[in-house]
């Protein structure tokens, strides 16, 4: 071997070791950093004509588990989805307040229990009136607060999603440039292992908010794909985008997050984008959507049914009593009802004048078993005509009001002890919301108590229109629904034919006129939205999806609001405790502001049962009003609870992989 050989061949292995110390040496430096991995020196012999001539490093190569380091991108997205569940329902927790605290919901339900049998004591302590309002106002307040939180959190969860855009997208670009500088590193001979770490950090960043599956290409460049299998990087690059709104309410529809291929030299976006809401099974997106779409807006439909349930049993007792002295007129709630309408009543019902002593002046029953009137107009005309002048019935846009002709007179309306009227289980009075203890934005309860026979009444050019998505929230139908025949029969029979939408759902109305929708087989767990709706009922201003509650906001936004009406809540007096007394002669007495039987009846409340239709997670059930808050509370302990558990869970097993 010449001299100039022996020279070359050590002067080989010092640059060699020198360069594998150099490697060694990184390794220890960088032994704490998170998302480096350890490098190895890969050598070869340098031969020359069958001699040997030195030895030269090949390539330098990353120790990487590949099974491991995609098991630690899934650990990650599941971790960070749980943690984003945790926060948000600690934060809802801290809204419910302690368990032991007196002003969580179910301690205000008890405490208005407390004051209403106070009140059956003492039905004509003004004082104790004033405590009986003031613990409903602190019940509904409470929950009207709880509405607004809720969907405060779902606002938050919406514009946390928006704000995680731009985050993705550099994550997503500053990949798309390592997959560039790495490739042409691999081609130039050129190291390219410090690089390959960088773009397993940029990695780590997006499977920290959406779920990621990467494919290693033979040019050292990677795919990068959802779980489920959308394309997210390859040879074009993509842009991920969402608008969130404004403002959010339950009838908010959200606008999807896309995905969107990116022209590289405009910048601009091309082809069609792509929905990713379904598509995203993991991360902290996926926990913000779950957030948004699941569990709170779950929670805002069980806390909607919960306060529909107060409103109804409340204002049932109120409409059944009448204050002391009396009322100069009772205006009803917004009906669809008109004038050519069928009362739909049966039983008797009584409309009675008094003066100011609470003495009878005038009163006519309406038997609407023996001899009901045709319509509401022959209702209104034969109560005018008992009346004899001294009171009146009328209905204007669907609203009721009865009203005493001298302004110092009152008005009472009251049902037969015998034989009540009822339309779908609710008192004349009580129907028509005429003297209504608590409001709230929607009623929240949708019983019509219409039949199929009965005249629609929809104005012409009024149009709802409905979208069917299947579970996993793709669009299987839009439909507008438009003035169809004359009766509710025949919107049904529209809806439920193959041109409408009778492919996905059925319509039914049941015994009480509400609308009941159910799933077809092979489309379990579809959902109907109304996008928009023009239609009006006979012109009261009512419509279609209104009447019969369809939609999200008919039954959350009945928590929304919730408070005792103004005329009460100013004066005490003008609750509702006496029982008209149908036995009185003109001239006598027909209402006692000592009588306890309205307080009685509101005391007793806290044991009847009410039937609650199924709202978000909780199902139908028969229950008292305790016992269903109590529930609702409990609901939202369990997702909380959950939430917890699996935040502990995933980040335990993505400790162990990172170990």
């Amino acid at each position: 071997m010449s001299l100039s050989a022996m020279l070359n061949t050590t002067l080989t292995g010092l640059f060699t070791s020198q360069e594998a110390l150099r490697i060694v040496a990184n390794n220890i430096a960088n032994v704490n950093t998170e998302g480096y991995s350890r490098q190895v020196a890969r050598q070869e012999n340098i031969t020359v004509g069958g001699s040997s001539l030195g030895v030269r490093i090949v390539n330098v190569e990353r120790i990487v588990d590949r099974f491991l380091q995609a098991a630690g991108l899934t650990a990650l997205s599941d971790a960070n989805a749980a943690t984003v569940s945790r926060v948000f329902h600690d934060r809802f927790q801290s809204l419910l307040g302690r368990p032991d605290s007196a002003s969580t919901l179910t301690a205000r339900i008890d405490a208005l229990f407390t004051s209403l049998t106070e009140l059956s004591l003492s039905p004509a302590d003004g004082i104790v009136r004033q405590g009986a309002i003031a613990t409903i106002e602190d019940m509904t307040g409470e929950i009207s607060k709880m509405s607004q939180a809720i969907q405060d959190l779902r606002n938050d969860a919406s514009t946390q999603i928006q704000d995680k855009m731009g985050r993705l997208n550099d994550a997503l670009r500053r990949v798309d440039l390592l997959n560039s500088e790495i490739r042409r590193q691999r081609t130039t001979g050129g190291e390219s292992s410090g690089l390959e770490s960088l773009r397993d950090q940029s990695l780590q960043s997006i499977a920290e908010l959406i779920d990621i599956r990467t494919t290693l290409n033979t040019d050292g460049s990677v795919t990068v794909v959802t779980t489920s299998g959308v394309q997210l990087l390859d040879t074009q690059l993509r842009e991920f985008s969402y608008g969130a709104p404004g403002t959010v309410t339950a009838a908010t529809i959200f606008p999807p997050v896309v995905i969107t291929r990116i022209d590289r030299g405009t910048g601009l976006s091309i082809g069609t984008p792509i929905s990713l809401d379904k598509n995203i099974v993991s991360g902290e997106i996926r926990g913000l959507l779950d957030m948004r779409d699941k569990d709170f807006r779950d929670l805002s439909l069980a806390l909607g049914e919960l306060s529909s349930g107060i409103s109804d049993q409340l204002n049932a007792v109120h409409n059944a009593y009448s204050a002391v002295p009396p009322p100069n007129s009772l205006v009803g709630a917004q009906t669809f009802l008109t004038g050519g309408d069928v009362p739909g009543f049966t039983g008797k019902v009584t409309f009675v004048i008094l003066d100011s002593s609470s003495k009878l002046v005038s009163k006519t029953t309406i038997d609407f078993d023996g001899a009901p009137p045709a319509d509401m107009n022959a209702l209104i005309a034969s109560v005018n005509a008992g009346l004899a002048g001294d009171g009146t019935l009328a209905l204007t846009n669907g609203v009721l009001n009865l009203t005493a002709t001298n302004s110092a007179n009152g008005v009472v309306i009251a049902d037969d002890a015998t034989t009540p009227s009822l339309r779908s289980g609710r008192g004349f009075s009580h129907f028509f919301g005429m003297n209504d203890l608590v409001t709230s934005s929607v009623p929240g309860i949708y019983e019509t108590g219409l039949l199929g026979t009965e005249d629609h009444n929809l104005v012409a050019g009024g149009t709802t229109v409905f979208e069917v998505r299947d579970r996993n929230g793709n669009l299987l139908k839009q439909y507008s629904l438009g003035v169809v025949g004359t009766s509710y029969d025949d919107v049904l029979t529209d809806l439920n034919s193959a041109g409408g939408l009778g492919t996905f759902l059925t319509f039914t109305l049941d015994s009480k006129g509400a609308l009941q929708i159910t799933e077809k087989a092979g489309f379990e767990g579809a959902s109907l939205l109304v996008t928009s709706d023009s239609s009006d009922i006979g012109s009261t201003g009512v419509t279609f999806s209104a009447m019969f509650g369809i939609g999200d906001k008919y039954t959350a936004d009945a928590a929304r609001n919730i408070k005792v009406v103004n005329a009460v809540n100013l004066d005490p007096l003008q609750m509702a405790l006496s029982k008209f007394d149908d036995t009185a002669l003109i001239g006598t007495t027909a209402l006692s502001s000592g009588d306890q039987s309205g307080a009685l009846a509101f005391a007793a409340l806290e044991n009847d049962l009410f039937s609650f239709k199924s709202a978000g997670a909780l199902s139908a059930m028969n229950v008292s009003l305790s016992r269903y808050a109590a529930t609702f509370l409990s609901q939202g302990g369990l997702l909380g609870a959950r939430s917890r558990n699996r935040e502990a869970d995933s980040t335990a097993l993505l400790l162990e992989i990172n170990s």
